[in-house]
């Protein structure tokens, strides 16, 4: 089943089962749900692989985790958080840059540029937080978070499904094995969705109340359903920060049609450019979607000017392809008339694994990236072409100027609009990569580059920003 093919089988299963309109203890739940479900079908029928590394529920793992909470009580405890006019709740999968700090490549470029008062909330990253963070104003949730998961593991709160709740996530579960082939366990997520939601309002209610924030920037506002739950109660107005691919199949962001509701969504979205506003319906109102840029490739990539090219090829990878991306690169390697140097980048996601999931990567000519050591930014810079799927980094590497080759395989719908332009090419096998190569088929398309990556990003952050602290708090100022 292709991408297309899939989502749209995807939505019409919410149609006809009006699932945006059901609630289980008095929640609209499926909007919170939507997104597990959504890539758990994706990984099982053979669409997409695993992302990004899960957090296994194991002794050890919670042993650490507790470890973290209990550090936690004395160290950046959020509940000891003071009044701030911005409140952040950032990315904790940090990167290493140049100046020995650990950035949320995000928030902190934005923060650099503030005038108003912050704080900065965070979450773990697999039991770990990155030391030295780049960000000052930071307080970490694992003491709550932490006590919040014992309460529900206890039994001391407590989710009970009515007779019709069991029979409507039944029939649900019946629908999503009749039309995609595979058995969800929507009892078991639906449940602990809401305990996790009951055990944790109480939380972020505190935190907000402390913080008492005019305004509240967040990166990723999926599995966040709660805490921005708890921001419209409080009337206070959410904006989240794009960070990677959205696009009409990407379930976290793309609504169409009537009756697709999302009410914990973010009130104002900031995204890249004006590409990231097209082809997309948003469950919110286009004109709360706002082209600001993305100031962290704006100010990295200014390092690499005057960069000379080489005759290279980089294999942009991403969890969800990786072994059909890995082993197209081995079968290109192998390929004596292909005279351009292999550069394979894995996602960090993949850095820990890609030994057991590619080991077919080892041992050939292929020079394999599998740390953060050498800079994505700087490959781009010397590098020609690039080969990949979906990932945003293709999009960051035609802000360098690279070729633009994709795989052909289910994902590659994201791209389409690329490739109705030509700005990027779709192959099946080596040889079309080989040949386009050869014979230099690549078109001189004028790619406007500001379209995708609008530029002086954090001016345009900035303004914004102070236009919307410039709002009433009120209730329709916030959902």
């Amino acid at each position: 089943m292709s991408l297309k093919a899939f989502f749209e089988a995807f939505l019409q299963l919410e149609e006809d089962l009006d699932l945006f309109n059901q609630r289980i203890d008095n929640v609209y739940f499926w909007e919170r749900i939507r997104f597990p479900v959504y890539m758990h079908l994706m990984e099982s029928t053979g669409i997409a692989g695993q992302a990004h590394p899960k957090f296994e529920r194991t002794f050890a793992n919670i042993g650490r985790r507790g470890l973290l909470a209990l550090k936690n009580i004395f160290w950046k405890n959020p509940y000891c958080v003071t009044q701030a006019e911005i409140l952040f709740l950032g990315s904790p999968r940090r990167k290493l840059l140049d100046d020995g700090k650990w950035w949320d490549i995000y928030c902190d470029p934005i923060i650099e540029s503030l005038d108003s008062s912050y704080v900065y909330l965070e979450a773990d990253y697999l039991n770990t937080h990155f030391t030295p963070a780049k960000t000052s104003r930071i307080w970490y949730l694992d003491f709550p978070l932490f006590l919040a998961a014992i309460k529900q593991e206890l039994g001391a709160v407590r989710i009970s499904l009515k007779k019709q709740d069991v029979l409507l996530l039944k029939e649900i579960e019946k629908q999503l094995e009749q039309r995609f082939g595979v058995r969800c366990n929507l009892q078991e997520l639906v449940i602990r969705n809401l305990r996790s939601r009951r055990g944790t309002l109480p939380i972020y209610r505190r935190i907000l109340e402390k913080v008492n924030p005019k305004l509240v920037i967040l990166v990723e506002s999926c599995g966040k359903e709660t805490f921005i739950e708890a921001c419209k109660e409080a009337y206070i107005t959410v904006v989240e920060l794009q960070h990677g691919v959205t696009g009409k199949y990407n379930p976290c962001h793309s609504f169409p049609g009537p009756g697709r509701l999302k009410r914990t969504y973010p009130d104002y979205l900031f995204v890249f450019g004006d590409f990231w506003k097209e082809d997309i319906q948003y469950p919110i109102g286009p004109d709360k979607v706002y082209s600001v840029g993305y100031p962290y490739l704006e100010r990295e990539a200014s390092k690499y000017l005057g960069v000379e090219k080489q005759d290279q090829l980089i294999f942009i990878s991403q969890g969800t392809a990786g072994k059909e991306l890995s082993r197209f690169a081995v079968e290109l390697s192998k390929r004596r008339d292909f005279p351009f140097t292999i550069v394979y980048k894995l996602h960090p996601g993949e850095y820990g694994r890609w030994r057991k999931d590619y080991p077919w990567l080892s041992g050939t000519r292929i020079e394999v990236i599998d740390s953060d050591n050498v800079p994505l930014y700087k490959l781009f810079a010397e590098s020609k072409i690039q080969v990949g799927l979906n990932s945003t980094a293709v999009y960051e590497g035609l802000y360098f100027g690279l070729k633009t080759i994709l795989l052909n395989l289910p994902g590659v719908e994201y791209m389409d609009r690329l490739i109705e332009k030509q700005i990027a090419y779709p192959v099946s096998r080596v040889d079309e990569i080989i040949n386009i190569v050869r014979q230099q088929r690549f078109n001189e398309v004028d790619i406007d580059i500001g379209y995708f990556f609008k530029p002086d990003s954090l001016n345009n952050a900035r303004k914004a920003i102070d236009e919307l602290l410039s709002l009433p708090r009120s209730k329709t100022c916030a959902g």
